[in-house]
């Protein structure tokens, strides 16, 4: 049976952590080869910590990396995935700790994953969603699929997706910040890896989190980067 790590990088969750990890935790129940759950504390102000440390106080499948300054959600991705391979974990699970990740997909993930080295979830962005993420979404989509030739279902910027350990070595990103997911999926189709997308559910707590324009604005402008540092070989 393959040990999977779960790598949870958070800012500033207070308000929705609590409920996740509870979540979470019923869900691990059920699911043996999920050995540990590594969360990334990057930088929090508020209780964040405090509420990881109780949880993991009860949980000794719970490790905590933290950070007293705030480096980016791609950097923090990067410490967990260092702390998975540490464990030697056999396959990584991303997950967001803000609550838009429902857990319930987990074991779908884990069943992908032994026909496909990297299992993506994408959501489809229901009518009520907000404006500025779905454009956010759609141009860093239309940039991507195009540069680096990956036929995806739309949601490139969704951070809940998996990994198995024969890809380990082949997926090194270099971005700190949001700009993560499309840095990965930008490898993965530069490369020509072999992947398989499930719909996850699409869960929005807080209307002003998310991909905007801004961030839209930022990929675009670090393609040239990434085309050069992700080229074939």
């Amino acid at each position: 049976m393959p040990k999977v790590s779960i790598v949870i990088p958070v800012y500033n969750e207070e308000k929705y952590l609590p409920n996740f990890l509870k979540l979470l935790l019923k869900e691990l129940k059920n699911i043996p080869q999920i050995m540990s759950v590594i969360i990334i504390n990057d930088g929090s102000i508020d209780s964040t910590k405090a509420i990881i440390t109780k949880v993991k106080k009860r949980h000794k499948n719970i490790f905590m990396i933290d950070s007293n300054i705030n480096k980016g959600k791609g950097y923090s991705m990067r410490l967990g995935f260092i702390k998975a391979q540490e464990l030697n974990s056999d396959r990584v699970i991303f997950m967001d700790g803000d609550g838009q990740h429902d857990p319930i997909s987990l074991r779908e993930f884990l069943l992908e994953l032994d026909h496909y080295p990297i299992v993506f979830g994408y959501r489809i962005l229901k009518k009520d969603a907000p404006i500025i993420r779905k454009l956010g979404n759609q141009i860093s989509n239309l940039i991507i699929r195009n540069i680096f030739n990956i036929k995806r279902n739309g949601d490139i910027l969704c951070g809940y997706f998996a990994i198995r350990s024969d890809i380990y070595n082949e997926i090194a990103w270099y971005s700190n910040d949001y700009g993560v997911e499309a840095e990965i999926s930008a490898i993965i189709g530069r490369k020509m890896i072999p992947f398989k997308e499930i719909l996850v559910k699409t869960i929005y707590l807080d209307q002003k989190k998310g991909v905007n324009l801004f961030h839209a604005l930022q990929i675009l402008l670090r393609i040239p980067y990434l085309s050069r540092v992700h080229s074939y070989s």
